[in-house]
């Protein structure tokens, strides 16, 4: 669709998203943005647009949410129905993890995605104290593309301790600890100097 405004769209349209046909349907007693989404023939759900003159905001059936994107209100209907329980569980399991006195959190950096070998490793406690953090020794090839990711060069390792040299440190730092590993994206990029 290249029309902004979702109430001048078509009553009935096909749009792929995440490359699986959606079909929409407006319902013939309104007028307002309002649709029924169809995958494979089955129902999904229902999402409607509101306007103030700038981007829509899609309003998901049954639900809260309101999305900027339309595809992002689509993969909203696609949830299984034990999406809010799971999701909260998820949350108070994170509350558990975060109110415990012994949480570390973890970030290792690799020579690669595949069969990769850590370069360095760091751990942070719960107040954010920095209690690990070293660059290792991985005897392996870094891969161009992980060099882009973290930064950390061979030169950077030519001096750096095999990880068995770090082991009884890493024993250490870590015993009788919660870890929780860090995900690429979730956090600044931290690195010695």
């Amino acid at each position: 669709m290249t029309i902004t405004d979702p109430s001048q769209w078509e009553d009935l349209f096909v749009r792929a998203v995440d490359e699986q046909p959606v079909q929409f349907v407006r319902p013939a007693d309104t007028d307002r943005p309002v649709w029924a989404v169809y995958e494979a023939a089955v129902y999904v759900g229902s999402v409607t647009a509101e306007t103030d003159g700038g981007r829509p905001l899609w309003r998901v059936q049954g639900t809260r949410e309101a999305h900027r994107e339309l595809d992002d209100a689509i993969r909203a209907l696609r949830r299984p129905p034990s999406w809010t329980r799971e999701r909260e569980q998820v949350a108070a399991w994170a509350r558990r993890r975060l109110a415990d006195e012994t949480l570390l959190a973890v970030d290792v950096e690799t020579t690669g995605l595949e069969n990769a070998y850590a370069v360095q490793i760091a751990a942070v406690d719960r107040a954010g104290a920095v209690v690990f953090n070293e660059y290792v020794q991985p005897n392996a090839v870094l891969e161009p593309a992980a060099v882009a990711v973290h930064g950390i060069t061979p030169d950077r390792l030519a001096q750096a301790p095999a990880f068995a040299e770090l082991l009884p440190r890493l024993t250490d730092v870590f015993h009788g600890r919660i870890a929780v590993r860090l995900q690429d994206g979730l956090r600044p990029r931290r690195h010695r100097a």
